[in-house]
């Protein structure tokens, strides 16, 4: 039982990385069953095996790697203290920067009906709505939680996408400071007159 499951769990692992090799050099659209298949060195049934579908092998690649992120974010909540907030940061940025083509690959894929930045956005409101329900937590005079965590979810999404464009240009304590303003004193407040 327990080799079958590595077996099952290597095969996952060999699509997700055919899928992101092949996102990396062609057009989603262009993409095919029996390309992912023989770029992970498998055959078509072993693909349908474990995905109906290439979005369905999309969504699951999100899902690992949303995790990761969503597990730091969790870890971050749990935690209060400075120092340890920085730390989550500090190891949020510095992993979204290792995994920057992925992401680059993964937010590319722009179809109507499937786009994998809404899909993240989406998973992250979800983590949000359901440690504030967990801990009992609502917003003042009366506010809808879910619309907290969907503006939560849309302005981390918006700061995650720009820090994978231009990390380069900027220092994870740069972007922290910056997000930590905004927290504490409003968006307004990263703003200043240049008028003399």
């Amino acid at each position: 039982m327990e080799r079958k499951l590595k077996s099952s769990i290597v095969t996952v692992q060999k699509l997700h990385q055919a899928m992101i090799r092949l996102l990396k050099n062609q057009e989603y659209e262009k993409i095919s069953v029996a390309g992912i298949a023989k770029e992970a060195d498998l055959n078509r049934t072993t693909f349908y095996l474990f995905y109906s579908s290439k979005e369905e092998l999309i969504y699951d690649i999100c899902d690992t790697f949303l995790d990761e992120y969503i597990e730091i974010f969790m870890d971050w909540l749990d935690k209060n203290g400075k120092e340890e907030e920085v730390k989550g940061y500090q190891k949020a940025f510095e992993n979204l920067s290792k995994h920057e083509k992925v992401i680059k690959a993964l937010w590319n894929i722009q179809e109507e009906k499937f786009n994998p930045y809404k899909i993240m956005e989406k998973s992250v409101a979800k983590t949000v709505y359901h440690f504030l329900e967990k801990e009992n937590i609502q917003m003042k005079n009366g506010g809808q939680t879910d619309f907290f965590a969907d503006l939560y979810a849309a302005n981390v999404m918006a700061t995650v996408k720009w820090w994978i464009y231009n990390y380069q240009d900027f220092t994870i304590s740069y972007v922290y400071g910056v997000i930590k303003d905004c927290q504490e004193k409003g968006l307004l407040s990263l703003l200043e007159n240049k008028k003399s």
